[in-house]
């Protein structure tokens, strides 16, 4: 774990798998293999992470944080359609009865939507999207949402909700304030385009 923290993944890999072959019936082999793969990941060795995080899925009692983990892994190496299903099944398998829902799966509601837009299937990343933030209003990631739903409504040709959402977001108090700008420079690159028109 510290080396972990610390960005030596070679040595943490190399104390990981120590600690698998010497310690099998230990207590903490889940936590080991999760150190282990997240180093896998850390060093870029992306097979070696989702093996890894396969595994635990096996023995795991929390499935959903591991999904949650695999998505990540494969939202790094670009695959987001396998990501999309992986954040999914996070959702999925995460239980309700839990009173706090943990970041994770907030962020698996938002990621979902991001990884659908990169897909360009724009649709289903608006309805991901306002389903995260209607779920979680106040999570850090909303203020990319509200921008990618805005880039979402232009690519369907949608200009009145793209105006909508850029308003909403220009006039957001607690907006990330490159966002905020962006969303700005975007309201005036439409007004130009329909002074143009006229």
């Amino acid at each position: 774990k510290i080396h972990l923290e610390e960005k030596n993944f070679d040595e943490a890999i190399m104390v990981g798998r120590s600690f698998i072959k010497n310690f099998p019936r230990s207590k903490r082999l889940l936590e080991a293999k999760k150190l282990l793969a997240q180093a896998h990941k850390g060093n870029g060795n992306f097979l070696g992470a989702l093996a890894m995080f396969d595994d635990l899925l096996a023995l795991s009692k929390n499935k959903a944080a591991i999904h949650y983990l695999i998505a990540e892994v494969k939202t790094e190496m670009k695959k987001y359609t396998e990501a999309a299903q992986s954040y999914q099944n996070a959702i999925a398998e995460y239980d309700r009865k839990e009173r706090v829902i943990p970041d994770y799966i907030q962020k698996s509601y938002y990621n979902l939507g991001t990884s659908l837009y990169k897909m360009n299937r724009f649709e289903s990343a608006i309805k991901a999207f306002e389903s995260a933030k209607e779920l979680f209003p106040d999570n850090p990631l909303r203020n990319w949402a509200d921008y990618l739903l805005i880039e979402s409504y232009e690519q369907q040709g949608n200009s009145d909700k793209s105006k909508d959402e850029i308003n909403k977001l220009v006039k957001t108090e607690n907006a990330d304030p490159i966002l905020k700008r962006a969303a700005q420079s975007r309201a005036d690159i439409q007004e130009w385009e329909k002074q143009l028109k006229e």
